[in-house]
């Protein structure tokens, strides 16, 4: 069955730069709740006024086309970029208490430090820098490195790593941490079916666990498949709400402006074509 289209009240209220279609559930109890924010990077506008909730346990992606603003927000969110009006309110979590994937990209691989050491920077949040690691919390590295099978490998160099080994091990370094909020971005590029699958299933179990993850992604069919909410982003405006009323063929048309497989309806695929030249 495919999805109703919404397109005529979603152009108007995209003159306001943000638009819910469908409430998102448990709306009510904010992990972090974003009240009328603007960002700019490198003094390009990316958002004029966004205002939404992510509640406590939810399990958002964040999608959108190539500079949409996606990292932009998460770093918003994450306090490493100033906003240029608006306020985050982080419900008195510290963003440095935030479990963090960056982009694998923009890591350091030649950084001397072995996996056993990057999985403990985990702990650095709460334990400081210069504490010794009890044997609980010995225990509790070893089995998460053993979670994202990289047991027998803790005094390898993270240069020797594979790129799915290394992404397993940033994963691994979010279960050390042991985060309530999980902010993810772009966790899956470049590594292969099988990591993606095992990783995938971490985010489920933190959902389960009533954890707050919030990730930027670019697969359409894996947004529909996983994630219960989705922000779409595009022209320094969005769309909020349920996934299943985000990813329709005329959002994602007007979003990416080209020809893409979009999941509609009960998993159902329509390939849709959009005008580049069209105005919202």
């Amino acid at each position: 069955m495919v999805a109703k289209s919404t397109m005529g009240l979603f152009t108007h209220s995209l003159v306001m730069g943000m638009y819910l279609l469908g409430d998102p559930d448990s709306m009510t109890d904010a992990a972090i709740r974003l009240e009328h924010i603007a960002i700019a990077y490198n003094q390009k506008p990316v958002w004029s006024d966004l205002t939404l909730t992510l509640a406590s346990g939810s399990l958002t992606a964040i999608v959108g086309p190539n500079g949409a603003g996606k990292s932009t927000l998460l770093k918003a969110l994450l306090g490493e970029i100033s906003l240029t009006s608006g306020h985050i309110n982080r419900n008195n979590i510290k963003p440095s208490q935030y479990g963090y994937l960056p982009q694998a990209k923009n890591i350091d691989r030649n950084f001397p430090i072995s996996v056993f050491d990057l999985a403990l920077s985990g702990m650095l949040p709460t334990m400081g820098a210069f504490k010794s690691i009890s044997q609980s919390q010995l225990q509790h590295i070893n089995a998460c490195l053993s979670r994202v099978g990289l047991n027998g490998l803790e005094n390898r160099s993270i240069n020797a790593l594979s790129g799915g080994q290394f992404q397993r091990l940033l994963f691994g370094r979010l279960l050390v941490q042991d985060a309530q909020i999980i902010i993810l971005d772009e966790p899956f590029v470049g590594i292969d079916i099988a990591t993606i699958r095992e990783l995938e299933k971490i985010i489920i179990e933190w959902h389960q666990e009533g954890r707050t993850v919030i990730a930027a992604l670019h697969e359409i069919e894996q947004v529909a498949r996983l994630f219960p909410q989705t922000l779409l982003m595009a022209h320094q405006k969005g769309l909020w709400g349920k996934t299943e009323n985000i990813l329709t063929t005329d959002h994602l048309n007007w979003a990416y402006g080209y020809e893409i497989a979009a999941p509609v309806g009960m998993g159902e695929i329509n390939t849709v074509t959009a005008d580049r030249n069209a105005v919202l």
